[in-house]
């Protein structure tokens, strides 16, 4: 089976997600190319990107991250060869009426005049996010590539504008959206309930080792996070409500160790300094796979408060919150978009209202006050993600529902995606 994955940065440190859908499907005999933007500037990188030669399957449009570099390359994009090789799909790509902000920031044209394999055609052309889904669509419109077209819809896939997604729903094969919540969602928007299956990201729960979680009398409370510094993430929150527990209850002394970078790094920062949170809150920047096992192996509790952020822009599922709950880690975070669906409040976690300080801190005392709920949730948690989370599951169910898509009887016993109401 040959299998384009429509991405906008590869490879990306935080979008694992990604990359296990690649590395699962070549792991299946399939051929596989990933059509990206750019590489993310990052200095780590998983090491399954050389072991599996993923740069070698990688093909880049060069779009620039920022809106003004690509404004400028516009010209010497215009003068490129491709530019006059492809002029058709080069113009149509700049028809905002009908593709919205996806032309109107130049995404499309740097897709039409960029890097694209000889060999166009395949199977299945599986796009992750809107933005990409609506590249992927215009691609195969303007006949720059062939294939059934399948999206994986996140939860923030309405940023690009009812109107293109309303498009992209009448052009696309399938919509897997990754939640029940988002699954309504698109349904409200109009996406014709045949097209509609909900399929979860997972992990490979045989990966992480679980530790029942204990804290001794006295003993600081370890929290942690893995992340992108991005608005969604909540950690502006997370900083307030830390500051919150330390002063109404200095009795409960806690760290937290946040993993990631990203544009809200300086801004975070500063808050921690102005609330007088350094010794506290420690940002360790981006790790390698294993010096995050040894963080999380070291944490009582993950605390990953998500918001919905201003440009709308909300979680779907966070994978970081199911390698957390598989190893044994309980949850405190909010009730946003598809988290209730994978931490149980009062079970495996405790969930908060966006936003809420004060019921976030509310929440770190009572994992502090009460040592039987670390265990307990820990237990809960971890079971959740293998009854529902589970990678290997779920690649062998996206497998089937390729054949079915494709008209061919299953290769093997799949559990059946499920059907979305």
């Amino acid at each position: 089976m040959k299998i384009a994955i429509v991405v906008s940065e590869f490879p990306a440190l935080s979008e694992t997600f990604i990359l296990s859908h690649v590395t699962s499907l070549l792991d299946r005999g399939a051929e596989v190319t990933v059509l990206a933007h750019r590489p993310r500037a990052e200095s780590t990188v998983h090491p399954e990107i050389e072991t599996y030669g993923l740069r070698e399957k990688t093909w880049y449009s060069g779009q620039p991250a920022r809106r003004w570099p690509r404004v400028a390359g516009l010209a010497q994009r215009l003068a490129s060869a491709a530019f006059r090789r492809r002029l058709p799909a080069a113009l149509a790509a700049l028809d905002a009426g009908r593709w919205g902000r996806t032309a109107a920031n130049l995404d499309l044209l740097y897709a039409a005049t960029g890097a694209l394999p000889a060999s166009r055609r395949f199977d299945i052309v599986h796009c992750h996010f809107g933005d990409c889904a609506l590249r992927g669509a215009f691609l195969r419109e303007a006949g720059l590539i062939e294939g059934r077209l399948v999206a994986t819809l996140h939860g923030a896939d309405d940023i690009v504008g009812v109107e293109p997604l309303r498009r992209l729903f009448e052009l696309g094969d399938a919509f897997l959206p990754i939640s029940e919540f988002w699954s309504r969602k698109l349904a409200d928007m109009g996406c014709p309930q045949e097209k509609l299956r909900v399929h979860h990201v997972g992990i490979d729960t045989r990966r992480f080792a679980f530790k029942e979680r204990a804290r001794a009398p006295g003993e600081a409370l370890r929290l942690a996070t893995v992340c992108r510094l991005a608005e969604k993430k909540g950690l502006e929150v997370a900083i307030q409500a830390i500051a919150m527990l330390r002063e109404q209850r200095p009795d409960v002394p806690l760290g937290f160790s946040i993993v990631g970078d990203g544009p809200l790094e300086g801004a975070l920062r500063a808050q921690a300094r102005e609330l007088g949170l350094t010794d506290s809150v420690a940002f360790l920047g981006p790790r390698p796979r294993d010096e995050v096992v040894r963080v999380l192996e070291d944490a009582h509790a993950f605390f990953h408060p998500s918001v919905t952020a201003s440009n709308g822009e909300r979680e779907g599922i966070p994978v970081s919150i199911m390698e957390a709950m598989a190893r044994g880690l309980p949850v405190v975070a909010t009730w946003h978009s598809g988290i209730p669906e994978l931490v149980e409040d009062g079970v495996s976690g405790l969930l908060a209202p966006e936003h809420d300080v004060g019921a976030l801190a509310r929440h770190l005392a009572a994992l502090a006050d009460d040592p039987a709920l670390l265990p307990r949730m820990g237990k809960a948690g971890r079971a959740a993600v293998e009854k529902g989370f589970d990678q290997e599951s779920l690649d062998r169910a996206l497998w089937g529902f390729y054949e079915e898509l494709l008209g061919a009887e299953p290769s093997e016993a799949a559990p059946p995606m499920k059907i979305a109401r």
